[in-house]
Order: C-alpha cells, then sequence, then structure tokens
C-alpha cells in the first residue's frame, strides 16, 4: 500500500509563515524552508518507519507554486520542499513536487491512502478509486491507525 502525504498545510505549516503568499508570488522559495512543522516530527518518523518497515511505500506528493512560474524557480521550489524533509528528518521513498493543480492520483502508482489538508485533493482521490483519503487534522494517529 501507498501512503502519500501531502506538504503543505499537511505536514508543512507554509500557512503562518509571514508574508508567505507575496514571497512566492516574488519568487523567493525561503517560505518553504521557513515553514513550522504541523505535527511531531519524531513521532511522525517513529510511524513512517514502522509502516515502511511492514513493506508500505510512503510518498510525498505536493504542488509547486501557483501561476507559471519559471523553470528555476520551481526546481528551487523542488529543493527548498526536499531540504524541509531532510532538515526535519522525514524519511519517505519518495517526494513528487508536481505543478500546481496536477491530480495527486495521477502521480501516485498503486493503491493506498492520501492524507492531504484540501477537501477537494481528497475527494478526487477517492473518487478515482486509488483508496481512503484524510485530512491534517490527527496525521500521525491515524497514520498509526494503519498499523
Amino acid at each position: 500500500m501507498v501512503i502519500a502525504l501531502d506538504m503543505d498545510g499537511t505536514i508543512a505549516d507554509l500557512y503562518s509563515v509571514p508574508s508567505w503568499l507575496e514571497r512566492l508570488r516574488d519568487e523567493d522559495a525561503t517560505p518553504y524552508l521557513d515553514a513550522t512543522p504541523l505535527v511531531d516530527c519524531d513521532a511522525l518518523n517513529d510511524v513512517l518507519r514502522t509502516l515502511r518497515m511492514r513493506g508500505h511505500t510512503v510518498e510525498v506528493v505536493s504542488w509547486n507554486c501557483g501561476g507559471n512560474p519559471s523553470r528555476g524557480y520551481a526546481r528551487e521550489v523542488r529543493r527548498a520542499k526536499a531540504e524541509w524533509l531532510k532538515r526535519h528528518g522525514i524519511q519517505v521513498d519518495s517526494v513528487h513536487v508536481v505543478k500546481h493543480g496536477t491530480p495527486k492520483q495521477k502521480i501516485v502508482r498503486g493503491h493506498g491512502v492520501l492524507f492531504d489538508d484540501e477537501k477537494p485533493n481528497r475527494d478526487a482521490w477517492e473518487a478515482s478509486g486509488k483508496g481512503a483519503a484524510y485530512g491534517a487534522i490527527d496525521l500521525v494517529r491515524n497514520l498509526a491507525m494503519l498499523l
């Protein structure tokens, strides 16, 4: 089974970074680095490690910034998100930072579970037959229930 995790608003608190939207529009990728975790990273890592040891695949599926970013900026955003995960010790099998608006169910191969703060993403995931989808609230507890 694949466990797919969104980043912004699910595990990283991008939206509380001061002037995050203006900074992203100015092609400043640092808000992605400055975001604080929305979860206890140690507890998240413990659950993810156990899930991976039991044969599940854990993937981050996150959108790049909206609009029409330059190629260079899109690369900076991908690097910033990967650095954020590394800085917080979150180990996953793969990281997909895709064009804003890309249906997440088209990125993840196989059946699984999506954790995402945006209801339309969860609804689309479930409607596609990929599996169940949950919000960001109580993420670690909900992941632990998969054990």
